[in-house]
Parts: C-alpha cells; structure tokens; sequence
C-alpha cells in the first residue's frame, strides 16, 4: 500500500508485508519518504483464553543526534494510527 497526501502529518510512504507466520507474527517494510524505513510487526501470543497483540516498531536512527530525537517522537506520531488499528482487531474479533 503507498500513500501521498499534501497535508504533512500524512505526508507520503508505503507499507508491504514481509512475513506472515500464521497465528504468530505479521512484519511490515515501511518507508516514509524523506524519513527512511521502518519494520512494524505485530505479534500474536496466546493469553489465557484468548490472544494477545503486541505491536512493535523498529528503525536504525544511525548517530545523527538530530535522528534520534525524532525517534522520541515516533509514537507520539504513529503510535495512536496503530493504537486505533490494535483496538478495531480486538472490536471485529470479539465480535466473532
């Protein structure tokens, strides 16, 4: 999937699936143009009777200090977009 929008907090990227362990794990390649990329992946655990999703999210800031400032802010962008993602997989899955 790529996006490209005018407005900035949107701005302009894709995401491609690069793993799916049935049951387990789903690793997705992002990049965000002019940011670099990225490696989300959500992982699938079993918790009592049912499933726990732990989202992760993963780049290499390198030693640029400026870089690794804004990886400060990457849930403050991103993570409330997953967030919203993690509780429509819980709301359609306890739906059945």
């Amino acid at each position: 999937m790529a996006w490209r929008s005018d407005n900035p907090e949107v701005g302009i990227g894709s995401q491609e699936i690069t793993a799916s362990e049935p049951d387990s794990l789903v690793r997705i390649a992002l990049i965000f143009d002019g940011h670099g990329g990225a490696t989300a992946t959500f992982k699938l655990v079993p918790d009592g009777g049912g499933t726990r999703v732990v989202w992760g999210f993963d780049t290499d800031l390198g030693a640029n200090p400026v870089m690794r400032y804004m990886g400060l802010m990457f849930d403050k962008w991103v993570g409330g977009d997953f967030e919203t993602g993690l509780a429509n997989i819980k709301r359609i899955a306890e739906a059945g």
